[in-house]
């Protein structure tokens, strides 16, 4: 066998195995138990490993392949190296910033450049999607609508692409302005959000502006639950909830924050970029954040792949965030000490420095109160409601615990002769002390 074609195969091999990576017979997606810090982050920087510049948008193909809106052109990445598709390598492609991808419910892949060219990509070639007579005017925004049909919103208006056709969505005339982002909610309303003049709803072939909005600046739309969506200005993060626009729900910290991108993911966890880096916020709107040191520069672009995977695309390049094996969690108990898990999934520990906390997926709570923070504790178990500790000083018998609350039930104190005492649950309840 050859030295070339002994390459070809192991390339062969690899590709396969990056297809698997991003193959959409997925079974898992990122736990939505863990804190952000707790997945697996994964790099590529604008200055070394990503070649094409400040990142403006992510989507994925049905073949696998994950495509990047960058400045410096068109990048497709294949779980192993990124090729970039500029004019200078394909002719038919224009030059330009790649600023918005959509892929619509044929696998047709959408791109909208910063000029006047809005491209599509099928069977291996580019052509004009939306061609335009003034070289100045082109769309400025465009979504995948729920039913997989594309939304734009040219200088003329907006349009709905369907059945090899656009159809527009009022008789005539744009919405009211440059629009900066579009999406349609379960109620089929179309949401236009603008640059200069807010937000405008779309029904009936009639384009309505919504009053209350904390900035004119519309940077990005998100439909939620039902008749829902969520709204990023300059001045933070609003949601229409069917009614009116509303800052209930908001988390604090993006009520005044500009709000760069939102996504969503399987879990219906709200995924948001700030200048301050990116948060996740639950359904409960727990909040969780990392700060733009920890990801690549100012987020514009979060894309959820079909194993789940997040995809942030920023200022200085590329990060992916994926489930790791194991759990971990910076600064609780370095040096060790017992670990007890009870039957709701806490790990209740002891450190060997003193105190007593339990943890669970992105909870931490520290108990305090019960006279722990300077005991140290040898042994922990536990039964239905309750949980035995064997301390130093004494043994406790401890229940009622919820929301980060403990009460102490029973305490025995040992003599100094004494000081270790070890629980062991045994069946029917029961509880074998020992002590040296």
């Amino acid at each position: 066998m050859s030295g070339s074609r002994t390459s070809l195969e192991i390339r062969g091999a690899l590709l396969l195995c990056a297809c698997a990576v991003l193959s959409p017979q997925s079974l898992f997606a990122l736990d939505p138990n863990r804190s952000i810090s707790q997945y697996i982050a994964t790099r590529w920087g604008s200055r070394d490993s990503f070649p094409a510049g400040a990142i403006n948008a992510i989507a994925q193909t049905p073949d696998g392949y994950l495509w990047i809106g960058a400045e410096k052109g068109l990048v497709r990445f294949d779980g192993i190296g990124f090729h970039v598709i500029d004019h200078a390598n394909s002719p038919s492609f224009p030059a330009g910033h790649v600023l918005a991808l959509v892929v619509d419910s044929e696998g047709v892949l959408w791109v909208r450049l910063d000029g006047p060219n809005l491209m599509r990509y099928r069977d291996g070639r580019f052509e004009e999607a939306y061609p335009v007579r003034q070289p100045e005017a082109g769309v400025t925004a465009i979504t995948r609508s729920l039913s997989g049909a594309v939304l734009i919103d040219p200088p003329g208006g907006p349009l709905r692409y369907s059945g090899g056709r656009f159809t527009p969505l009022v008789p005539s005339g744009s919405a009211g302005g440059l629009a900066m982002s579009i999406a349609e909610t379960r109620d089929q309303t179309v949401w236009i959000g603008l640059r200069d003049n807010g937000l405008f709803a779309v029904r009936a072939r009639r384009a309505s502006p919504v009053p209350g909005l904390p900035d004119p600046k519309v940077n990005a739309l998100l439909p939620g639950p039902g008749a829902e969506l969520w709204v990023g200005t300059d001045a933070g993060l609003v949601r229409w909830d069917g009614s009116a626009i509303t800052a209930r729900g908001v988390p604090a910290p993006l009520e005044r924050s500009s709000i760069l991108a939102l996504a969503s993911d399987r879990d219906s966890n709200l995924w948001t970029s700030t200048p301050a880096g990116i948060a996740r916020v639950d359904s409960h709107g727990s909040i969780d954040r990392e700060t733009v040191d920890d990801v690549p520069g100012e987020v514009h672009a979060i894309f959820e792949d079909r194993e789940g995977n997040l995809w942030f695309g920023g200022t200085k390049g590329l990060m992916q965030l994926r489930d790791a094996p194991f759990l971990t969690y910076p600064g609780v108990a370095g040096e060790g000490g017992p670990v007890y898990v009870d039957a709701s999934g806490r790990a209740w520990i002891g450190p060997s420095t003193g105190g007593l906390l339990w943890i669970r997926g992105a909870e931490h709570h520290v108990i305090a109160g019960l006279g722990l923070e300077r005991d140290e504790i040898y042994s922990i178990a536990g039964g239905p409601g309750e949980l035995w500790v064997g301390s130093r000083s004494c043994a406790r018998r401890l229940g009622s615990f919820t929301r980060g609350r403990i009460r102490r039930l029973t305490a025995w104190r040992r003599g100094p002769s004494t000081p270790s005492i070890a629980p062991a649950t045994e069946r029917f309840g029961r509880v074998r002390w020992a002590a040296p």
